[in-house]
């Protein structure tokens, strides 16, 4: 993805919002075609179009989408280079201009355009308040004319705040615990994690209660991004007691804090019932390096989901350890065919020279597929000169 995204303001990134809104739909359909969108992530052609626009931009931003430098080069190709290329706020002042002049906006349309609230209003100025930029896409605005008439304040230089970080963290703190809708307070703690202010810790640790799901999973993937060490024995107890998506979810958020207090519930969680739960806590060891949890992952490569075979096989590698590659020489001499070959793909994720020899002999197996996967673990083993 692009590194440029911060680079746009609030009112860079108006305009390009309205650009899309604006396109003929054969135009629109170009753009899409020429960013090589995959599929499934835009609503059908029968779709509004503002709708179409944000699920566009949405993608642009993610991680895997091409950015918005890239969407905005596009749209000069397409349109005959009439976009004009949106230059970095250099200033402080520039930012603040801008978001008067979408709160102003804001404040004479008292109809939203598309059904979005407060919660992701308020997220948008969580991802760049802690830069030179106050703001960020604004694909909504609140209904709530307390938080608008908190906006219109900006509008005064007399009497904006002094701390738009407290501004921020108290709107979205207001959407997380009031707000009826539960994708709103969702985003909210999603918001909360990416401003990564430890005071909201308590906070978040409130939302574990929440009466839906996907609250939950947010504020427990925000507490893993926070990194806070006293949101552990709660995420532990999810861990032990939750469904099986915040089970996972807890798994991946202690991995995130990575201290030493989590290992037990983890290890524990190599035996959970749910697979995507076993799988997470394997891959979350590995990459803690935790060399105890070799015999429990040991036995994930015989673990009825191949998925969670995949997980036990990089997390062993990833561990590393002479432990680790002492068992796995082991077990390829075990009688099992199919150990035999998850021990040639972890040998191979190890980048050490000493296992060449092993996986070559490995294709004398009498087994076929163990032949097969000892020539592509080879391959991976000498992949770009990284055997040591």
């Amino acid at each position: 993805m692009s590194k440029d995204n911060c680079t746009f303001s609030a009112a860079d990134r108006l305009h390009l919002i309205q650009t899309l809104n604006a396109l003929p739909a054969p135009q629109f359909n170009e753009l899409v075609f020429a960013l090589n969108e995959p599929k499934g992530n835009l609503p059908s052609n029968s779709a509004p179009q503002g709708d179409r626009s944000i699920a566009l931009l949405n993608w642009i931003e993610s991680p895997i989408g091409p950015g918005l430098r890239e969407l905005e080069m596009v749209l000069a190709s397409l349109m005959g280079n009439q976009v004009q290329t949106i230059e970095p706020p250099a200033t402080h002042p520039t930012s603040f201009e801008a978001l008067r002049e979408i709160i102003q906006t804001l404040s004479q349309n008292q109809t939203p355009r598309y059904d979005l609230r407060e919660a992701q209003f308020a997220g948008s100025f969580a991802e760049t308040v802690h830069g030179n930029q106050i703001g960020g896409v604004i694909n909504n605005y609140s209904q709530n004319p307390d938080s608008l008439s908190l906006l219109r304040n900006v509008e005064n230089p007399m009497a904006q705040p002094t701390d738009y970080h407290q501004m921020v963290l108290d709107t979205i703190a207001n959407a997380l615990t009031n707000d009826p809708n539960p994708t709103v307070r969702a985003k909210a703690a999603e918001s909360l994690g990416k401003l990564g202010d430890q005071a909201v810790t308590p906070l978040l640790l409130t939302a574990l209660a929440d009466s839906h799901l996907v609250v939950q999973c947010s504020a427990i993937q925000a507490l893993g991004h926070l990194g806070n060490e006293a949101a552990i024995p709660q995420l532990l107890q999810v861990l032990e007691n939750g469904a099986t998506t915040t089970r996972q979810a807890a798994a991946a958020a202690l991995g995130h804090i990575g201290s030493e207090a989590a290992i037990p519930g983890l290890l524990n969680a190599l035996n959970d019932q749910a697979p995507a739960v076993r799988g997470t806590a394997a891959s979350v060891l590995g990459a803690m390096g935790v060399e105890v949890a070799i015999p429990a992952l040991l036995n994930l490569l015989t673990d009825s989901d191949p998925t969670v075979e995949a997980h036990a096989v990089e997390a062993i590698g990833a561990i590393g350890s002479q432990l680790a590659i002492d068992t796995l020489v082991e077990l390829v001499a075990d009688p099992n065919p199919y150990l035999r070959q998850n021990a040639a793909i972890a040998l191979s994720k190890l980048g050490r020279k000493d296992t060449i020899p092993m996986l070559v002999r490995l294709l004398q197996d009498p087994d076929a597929a163990v032949r097969e996967t000892a020539v592509d673990a080879l391959g991976t083993a000498a992949q770009d000169y990284s055997v040591a």
